[in-house]
């Protein structure tokens, strides 16, 4: 099975993230919103939260872009706002790993679908700088607004 991100992702979604820093320590958590919108021959990535890590409790926010790119086996890559990318985006059957080197870290991931309405990100970070474990767990939300059903063909809310 090969999944389109054009067709899967766009929508919005809620996501819960853990993080877990073994260098600082600390266990973290974020919740928020992440909203695909088809622009460009691609897809812009939103994302808006609250995070919780250590003593902090602030609200954040990034943008990823989902880009067609024939140099990679996907013919997909996502990259950061400012254009740079950050890795190939590889779906389907089973969970695919990319990586993903910044400065002296290297970031190793995962992108699971499972379903049409939840999708799984995982990524683990080592360098002199980084010990740590990412895991974000991304629901569609019902035209309705809430996290919802699905028929599966005709992603009709049941």
């Amino acid at each position: 099975m090969t999944v389109d991100p054009v067709t899967y992702f766009p929508g919005k979604w809620t996501f819960e993230r853990k993080i877990r820093d073994r260098l600082a320590m600390v266990d973290g958590k974020a919740h928020g919103t992440a909203t695909f919108t088809i622009e460009g021959g691609g897809l812009r990535w939103l994302e808006s939260a609250r995070l919780e890590i250590g003593e902090a409790d602030t609200r954040a926010s990034r943008e990823l872009w989902i880009r067609p790119d024939p140099s990679v086996s996907s013919g997909w890559r996502v990259h950061f706002d400012d254009g740079r990318p950050f890795h190939p985006l590889e779906l389907g059957d089973g969970e695919p790993e990319v990586t993903h080197p910044c400065r002296d870290d290297l970031y190793e991931g995962s992108i699971a679908i499972d379903g049409e309405n939840l999708f799984r990100t995982s990524w683990t970070v080592r360098g002199p700088r980084k010990d740590q474990s990412i895991e974000t767990t991304y629901r569609r939300i019902s035209e309705s607004g809430s996290p919802g059903l699905y028929l599966t063909d005709s992603r009709k809310e049941i």
